[in-house]
């Protein structure tokens, strides 16, 4: 059997719709899973936004550390990140601090307040990408 040109344009032309849906439904499918995925990741970070808002963790830790740089005095806060909560216990201190301690400790609360707050902005910002790109 002998084939013609329009016979051979016809199967390419068939071939070339094939691939066309092919890659269309692989395409579609991707964006849907990237979106979920992205859903899923921001779903996760504002668990761990809403759990610095809940427990609080950013405002008593500014207070310690302004407290620590106008007084010099560690006193009167304690701070312990449990499960439940940021636990603020009051201390007293009988004995002088150096100035070098109190500069640990400054250093300390700093510390811990750059993790929740870099936490907390980073989390915002890449909520409001995936919005953007995703919703």
């Amino acid at each position: 059997m002998k084939m013609n040109y329009s016979d051979t344009i016809n199967i390419g032309f068939g071939a070339m719709l094939g691939v066309g849906a092919s890659l269309v439904t692989q395409f579609v499918t991707q964006k849907t899973q990237n979106k979920a995925l992205a859903n899923s990741f921001k779903g996760e970070i504002s668990a761990l936004i809403s759990i610095i808002d809940k427990r609080n963790y950013l405002s008593p830790l500014e207070e310690i550390i302004k407290h620590i740089k106008s007084t010099n005095k560690p006193e009167p806060y304690y701070f312990h990140v449990s499960q439940d909560t940021l636990v603020l216990k009051q201390l007293q201190y009988d004995k002088l601090i150096s100035s070098e301690h109190i500069r640990n400790l400054i250093e300390y609360y700093q510390e811990y307040y750059s993790v929740f707050k870099i936490t907390y902005d980073l989390g915002e910002e890449i909520i409001k990408l995936i919005d953007e790109k995703y919703n």
